[in-house]
């Protein structure tokens, strides 16, 4: 079903040309002036929804345990690549927010292919950030959503998982649907390390070395018990079902990626 918006909350999209059949009052007679041809204003004036796509740009989505493949940032950049694409392209209104431990950059929804290409010049730049905070900045977030719509969510989801959830919660009584990508480097999930390694975390530089063999069991275990943790919140800051958990391997930046349920 499609939803119209009237009165002047209803933005300028982008210039067509015109075509037999187009209203008359639709021509742009500024553009005629200055180039001698009839081109339409287009407004968003109609939408299936508007989409806001929340991507986590901290430092530690920076992190890849192939040296060939993508980081998960990269990974979670193609996401929202293709997410705006298609959303847009079937005239869903997209924005783009981008945050580490504050909001670093937001594009409100628009439907023209500039704010396509905007999108994916911002996506191309991205660099990771700073520390974590997924919480805080999607309050900061949802103070400016003025029209309800469909919040999706590309973060590790490292911090605090209460926190997450009443932040994931707010967008849900303020009437937004939900979606969450839960982006994990294979390694994250299966810890293959077998040797003596140093670790280093990307957002602090601290680093400490670990035996995999005296680590492994411990480690596998907490991070049962943080991946059960957050699915549980997750599924209950939106409707009941079942929360899908796919394994994306991230081999090359060429190479398309698998996964698995």
């Amino acid at each position: 079903m499609r939803r119209r918006y009237h009165g002047s909350s209803v933005e300028f999209s982008e210039h067509r040309p015109y075509s037999p059949g187009d209203e008359i009052k639709h021509i742009d007679w500024r553009v005629y002036a200055k180039i001698d041809r009839y081109y339409i204003k287009q407004y968003e004036a109609e939408t299936n929804l508007v989409c806001n796509i929340l991507l986590d740009a901290s430092a530690s989505m920076g992190y890849k345990s192939d040296p060939e493949g993508l980081s998960k940032l990269e990974y979670a950049s193609y996401l929202a690549a293709c997410l705006a694409y298609f959303m847009i392209g079937q005239r869903d209104a997209t924005g783009l927010a981008i945050f580490d431990d504050k909001v670093r950059t937001v594009l409100p929804p628009r439907l023209s292919q500039s704010h396509v290409r905007h999108i994916l010049r911002e996506l191309d730049e991205l660099q990771p950030g700073g520390e974590t905070d997924v919480a805080g900045p999607m309050h900061t977030l949802a103070d400016g959503q003025k029209r309800r719509g469909l919040m999706v969510l590309i973060s590790a989801l490292l911090g605090d998982v209460e926190a997450i959830k009443s932040a994931l919660q707010r967008f849900r009584f303020e009437g937004h649907d939900i979606i969450v990508f839960h982006v994990m480097d294979d390694a994250e999930l299966t810890f293959p390390f077998s040797t003596m390694t140093q670790f280093q975390d990307l957002e602090t530089g601290a680093s400490t070395l670990v035996s995999p063999e005296s680590t492994r069991a411990t480690y596998l275990r907490e991070l049962r018990q943080f991946l059960t943790a957050v699915e549980s919140r997750a599924t209950a800051a939106s409707p009941p079902r079942r929360m899908p958990r796919w394994r994306f391997r991230f081999r090359s930046k060429t190479a398309r990626p698998s996964a698995t349920g």
